[in-house]
């Protein structure tokens, strides 16, 4: 498109004069070290912690979807692997004694 650069210099010309905090290690002046340790970020609960159990919880970026009438629940850690094998296996009508073949085969990891 003709032009289009011109724009884009224009938008990102105008967003570095109205945000003060630029798109992790994309724009000039803010480097994704800079804004993962922004007090900012924090206030505005962009980065919140995963709560694992550990005395140092890891950060995760906090989802920006909000509901009415629906309280916003918390990021949790993934699941270990192979921790919802069982129940699937079961959903998809595998019987205790088909799964534990799977396992005994090696096709499907034990937890």
């Amino acid at each position: 498109m003709p032009g289009h650069q011109s724009q884009d210099r224009r938008v990102v010309s105008r967003s570095t004069r109205l945000s003060p905090i630029r798109s992790a290690g994309r724009w000039p002046g803010c480097r994704r070290y800079e804004a993962a340790h922004d007090p900012q970020f924090f206030a505005d609960r962009v980065f919140v912690p995963v709560e694992d159990g550990s005395n140092d919880p890891y950060l995760t970026i906090n989802s920006p979807v909000r509901l009415d009438q629906e309280q916003k629940v918390p990021p949790r850690p993934a699941p270990d692997l192979g921790e919802h094998t069982q129940a699937v296996l079961s959903e998809l009508g595998f019987d205790p004694a088909a799964i534990n073949d799977l396992h005994s085969a090696g096709a499907v990891p034990k937890k």
